[in-house]
């Protein structure tokens, strides 16, 4: 058996473990094989927050382009959506790209505003 605590080697009978005198309790005591503690294993990363990520940042650059902004905004906020909803990992990238696209979304909007007064106001 291996100690919980330190990993090191209890022989076995003995109560404590020799190299740091943590107790050997054997009903709670995680299992090591040669001396490799089972780690859990990280999330495997959503490919939807990897999207939500890229669109959100594609939409602040494109902001200053109106309509492929706001599209690129709206994709990257709804892939951020059922990124953070999915229970797989890059929950990060997902709030990114959920920020990044609502953020683009208003310049976008500005820009599209201007450009339909402008528009407006020379009879077209």
């Amino acid at each position: 058996m291996f100690c919980r605590k330190c990993g090191g080697q209890i022989p076995d009978g003995r109560p404590f473990c020799p190299s740091c005198g943590t107790p050997a309790d054997v009903s709670s005591a995680p299992s090591y094989t040669n001396n490799v503690y089972n780690v859990a294993q990280p999330k495997q990363t959503s490919g939807l927050a990897v999207a939500s990520l890229i669109l959100g940042i594609l939409a602040l650059v494109l902001a200053c382009f109106g309509v492929v902004g706001i599209i690129c905004g709206i994709l990257a906020v709804i892939m951020g959506g059922v990124a953070l909803a999915s229970k797989k990992g890059g929950k990060g990238m997902a709030i990114a790209g959920l920020v990044c696209g609502l953020i683009a979304i208003v310049p976008a909007i500005i820009v599209i505003s201007i450009g339909k007064s402008l528009l407006d106001a020379l009879g077209f």
